[in-house]
């Protein structure tokens, strides 16, 4: 089955209810927007399950990206309410279920070539930030995977986009309001808009709406694994960039987490230094901040290496903490799992973290991956996490940490 297969070309799909058909699950119907194949297909699909509708458990051969459009839908895993954005992929399985029905939009076997991170985000935890070069834009960052790029954009009436070319192409799902492209006029919800390599990029007009977009890429970079849940979670929580004004709450938060000052006196020299690569923070609708997680600049030269070599883009991840009456909700998680994506899309290579073998191998480290590498904290609890496949080589080589790690 070929549909809107030849992916040199554009594609545009208005919502028609006669588009929908039946797929051989009872009561799960789909929307085809574009397929090369048959049942195990390559394939991009507005599903929607009727209540009590599910599927056999099977296995993601190429990997699946879902967004829940509307209701709840679920597996073994959890529950996922609409705006939830999940990535699972090739070679995890689950068996999906929709007790009270949903619609979801759906990618099949689109993964690039070492992207093995899992997740299950709500949308809305993630912080927005105006985009660059528009007016009346937000924009968060949902996945980032070498050149690719999945953003939820909000746009204000009459807000406008610039132009300009897209070498890997691009996708844009109308997820509510209205959309109005000068090639295509009128693009209501649930519209779906694929632009080819090299074409134009945004349309010159958009009423508001938020839409998923989704820049392809040419060519593929990193790898990883996780997976985020957001069970019981407080009411408006989100996750954030820590900014300056958090300096004092972030402190309290640390020292309370630990028990004593030296994390946060770390935290403080490292920030005072410049040695901070990312911070985040987790916080409730009042503003509470809940949790952090920092990645600094790590040093990794590999045995046999000299100056005229590429250095590797590495990181430390130190300290993540979480307020006690918050624990066990996921929240360490989540930030390890948002940081960690957040660090593959901004290109970084490998990631070393001293902790608990136990918790931390959920998320892909590897103490035996560390085993071969010098530093004041060499050992069983030293762990490596290869964001770019086989960058630490044979594994032998020696770290570099900040100097505020010798002082804390």
């Amino acid at each position: 089955m070929l549909i809107r297969a030849d992916f040199a070309a554009p594609a545009l799909v208005r919502p028609d209810p006669q588009d929908w058909i039946a797929s051989p699950a009872a009561g799960v119907h789909r929307l085809m927007l574009d397929r090369v194949g048959n049942e195990v297909a390559r394939a991009t699909s507005l599903v929607r399950y009727d209540p009590g509708a599910g599927f056999s458990p099977h296995v993601h051969g190429g990997g699946e990206e879902i967004l829940v459009l509307s209701g709840v839908f679920g597996d073994e895993h959890g529950d996922y309410p609409a705006g939830t954005y999940l990535r699972n992929p090739p070679g995890t399985s689950h068996a999906p279920r929709a007790p009270e029905g949903c619609i979801l939009f759906v990618k099949l076997r689109q993964f690039l070539p070492g992207d093995r991170l899992q997740l299950a985000l709500p949308v809305d935890t993630v912080a927005c930030t105006a985009l660059a070069g528009a007016v009346g834009v937000t924009e968060r960052l949902l996945h980032g995977f070498g050149p690719e790029r999945v953003t939820m954009l909000d746009l204000a009436p009459g807000a406008e986009l610039p132009g300009g070319r897209r070498p890997g192409g691009e996708e844009v799902l109308v997820v509510s309001g209205t959309l109005i492209d000068g090639a295509h006029g009128v693009l209501p919800a649930g519209s779906w808009l694929r632009r080819p390599p090299g074409a134009g990029g945004h349309p010159p007009h958009r009423r508001r709406l938020p839409a998923l977009r989704q820049d392809r890429p040419s060519a593929a970079r990193s790898s990883g694994l996780c997976r985020m849940t957001a069970a019981r979670l407080p009411e408006g929580f989100r996750m954030r960039r820590t900014e300056p004004a958090d300096a004092d709450a972030l402190a309290q938060l640390i020292t309370t987490a630990f028990g004593g000052t030296e994390e946060a006196d770390l935290v403080r020299a490292l920030a005072a230094a410049g040695d901070v690569s990312l911070s985040l923070v987790a916080e409730d609708g009042t503003g509470q901040l809940l949790g952090q997680i920092l990645f600094g600049p790590l040093g990794i030269r590999l045995d046999g290496s000299d100056d005229r070599d590429d250095p590797i883009r590495g990181r430390f991840l130190a300290p993540v903490s979480v307020l006690p009456d918050h624990r066990r909700l996921g929240i360490a998680a989540m930030l390890i799992r948002f940081g960690l994506s957040r660090l593959r899309a901004g290109g970084a290579e490998a990631v070393f973290v001293l902790g608990d073998p136990a918790f931390y191998t959920r998320f892909g480290f590897s103490a035996e991956r560390a085993a071969g590498f010098r530093c004041p904290w060499s050992g069983p609890h030293l762990m490596a996490l290869e964001l770019t496949p086989e960058i630490l080589g044979d594994g032998r080589g020696t770290l570099t940490y900040p100097p505020a790690f010798g002082a804390a």
